[in-house]
């Protein structure tokens, strides 16, 4: 199932809020910043500042998961490896205290590099797992792999032919037809309150598609879920954008 793709009003709304809130932050931060180094600030402000502070934080990461539904983020775009940038995810993972959840993991070696911004790949992939160990609070198997693969329907234009690829599986309780179609809406989210904003998938979502990729779900209720991530690989993009620089 790819994605639809998201209005163009509803994401410069969203685009256009997250510079404005941002430009706010800067100002409050830049202040509690100044204060707490005030050697005046009792120690008892300087700890109400520093919840200040973890607020503001907490608000520059919901500003950049934003950025990342709006796909407005500016990359910072290197030739890297798929495999490098999945296990750095997988070993932040492997040293959470959920012993109930086992990974089990396939990289194809012989993958051909990517031409994109590894962090926010990264940030993307690590949306899809964390959902994934959510989704067995009984215990389970998450498997990824990579691989390189003839896309199956390719959309936005693209031509086909062979794509990056990373497979992301778990054995949880599958997602209901009704909530499939809308995992990747802003702020949509079958959470208990306080337990997220609904804004991770839709990121990862922005992420993807900001790379010229998608994303595709598989899933029955009661039978996990299937998070497969396409993302073209170096050479086309080098290819694309040499084609794009003689038609401009």
């Amino acid at each position: 199932m790819p994605r639809p793709e998201v209005p163009d009003m509803v994401r410069r709304m969203a685009a256009g809020i997250s510079h404005d809130f941002n430009n706010i932050l800067m100002v409050i931060k830049g202040y509690a910043d100044l204060l707490a180094n005030d050697p005046e600030v009792t120690d008892r402000t300087r700890d109400h500042l520093g919840i200040v502070l973890s607020a503001t934080e907490q608000a520059a990461q919901l500003v950049s998961r934003l950025m990342a539904f709006s796909r407005q983020q500016v990359l910072d775009r290197t030739v890297c490896c798929l495999n490098v940038i999945v296990d750095s995810v997988l070993e932040r993972h492997r040293e959470l205290p959920i012993n109930h959840v086992r990974l089990d993991v396939e990289l194809d070696q012989s993958l051909p590099p990517l031409y994109g911004d590894p962090e926010l790949i990264a940030e993307a992939i690590s949306c899809i797992v964390i959902n994934a160990f959510e989704a067995m609070p009984t215990g389970g198997t998450i498997r990824v792999r990579t691989a390189l693969k003839q896309a199956p329907s390719p959309v936005d234009g693209q031509t086909g032919g062979a794509f990056l690829n990373v497979s992301i599986r778990d054995d949880g309780k599958g997602i209901a037809p009704a909530v499939l179609d809308r995992i990747f809406d802003p702020y949509f989210t079958t959470r208990r309150t306080g337990r997220g904003t609904g804004l991770g998938l839709a990121a990862a979502n922005g992420i993807v598609l900001q790379h010229r990729g998608w994303i595709e779900v598989e899933s029955e209720s009661g039978r996990g879920s299937i998070f497969n991530i396409w993302l073209p690989t170096g050479e086309s993009e080098e290819l694309r954008m040499k084609t794009d620089e003689r038609n401009k």
